[in-house]
């Protein structure tokens, strides 16, 4: 906790040296009284100079400071991205929604459904899939298929149904661009085994989720979380299986980012950081007033370009 006091402080102390190009320090006269106050205080200048001689080697304010925003857009240990101060969520359960009804339609067993429990896993491992289907139906004649996996021999159609409730009342609130091209969820029981990963299956526009990381649906927290998650993986379908991104032009935004990103897991690859940078250009566009604003002014900093590419694309961002 020390360190991590200190290298806030003196990253503090680096902003101030890049911007001045020297620190102006003004210490009180009886202070100076204090020789280990001053011992103390002479340590932090010294400290804080050699981290700015590091990590400020051009003028550039920017440079030496980690290339991100986030280490992952939705990743509560590094960023707190989807709440402000614990009190204003980016989604929660009663936000804007364009969802009207949800039909069950039948039971139905899916073969070779990948079965992806951890983020590390392979698609090659496959189950069988036993199901309750639901079809969401939403404003604009959008609808989607939820398939709600359930154990053999432990059915139980109730809590499916409320499972199909919270993840069609969650589809709702995405922006109508994103949802308008996906056509299936499917929603794996959870056993305790998965670390909550969701995926999409790059030849199908479709994705998955692992209900663990929604918790059991009352959090506020988690369900902001995973609403952030479906962003992200929506934007995968977009990107990869509709031809409305181009991939040459995004490469181009990227490159003239000149080596920014939205988050540390955008780094991965250019499918990464399309899925990334929608989800941080929906919450500087639509959502500033829940995060916090060193992270809006950062995140216009850092990806102007790829920000500028998806402006001009003009979607549809109802109902947000």
């Amino acid at each position: 906790m020390l360190l991590e006091q200190i290298a806030e402080v003196v990253t503090e102390l680096c902003h101030y040296c890049a911007k001045d190009y020297r620190a102006r320090i003004l210490v009180h006269e009886k202070d100076f009284n204090n020789s280990d106050i001053m011992k103390k205080f002479l340590s932090i200048i010294v400290l804080g100079l050699l981290w700015c001689n590091v990590g400020f080697a051009s003028n550039d304010p920017v440079a030496g400071i980690v290339p991100w925003v986030y280490n992952f857009t939705a990743s509560g240990k590094a960023s707190d991205v989807w709440v402000n101060k614990n009190t204003t969520y980016i989604f929660t359960s009663d936000s804007p929604s364009t969802f009207k009804n949800l039909i069950f339609k039948k039971e139905k067993s899916v073969n070779n459904v990948s079965k992806k429990e951890k983020y590390s896993s392979s698609f090659k491992r496959k189950k069988l899939f036993r199901s309750f289907v639901f079809e969401a139906e939403y404003e604009d004649d959008i609808s989607v298929e939820l398939l709600i996996e359930y154990q053999k021999n432990k059915k139980n159609f109730e809590k499916a149904k409320k499972t199909a409730e919270y993840y069609s009342q969650m589809y709702g609130q995405m922006p109508h661009f994103l949802k308008k091209y996906n056509k299936k969820i499917y929603i794996h029981v959870n056993k305790g085994k998965d670390d909550g990963t969701w995926w999409v299956m790059m030849d199908k526009k479709e994705f998955h989720i692992n209900t663990s990381r929604c918790g059991s649906h009352v959090s506020k927290v988690l369900y902001a979380h995973c609403a952030l998650v479906m962003i992200h993986e929506l934007a995968h379908v977009i990107d990869q299986l509709t031809g409305v991104i181009s991939p040459s032009k995004w490469r181009k935004a990227k490159k003239l980012d000149n080596k920014k990103y939205c988050s540390k897991y955008s780094k991965k690859n250019n499918k990464e950081d399309f899925a990334e940078s929608v989800v941080c250009w929906i919450l500087v566009r639509e959502k500033g007033y829940a995060i916090k604003s060193s992270d809006r002014g950062k995140i216009k900093k850092y990806i102007p370009n790829r920000l500028k590419f998806l402006d001009e694309l003009k979607f549809n961002m109802y109902p947000l």
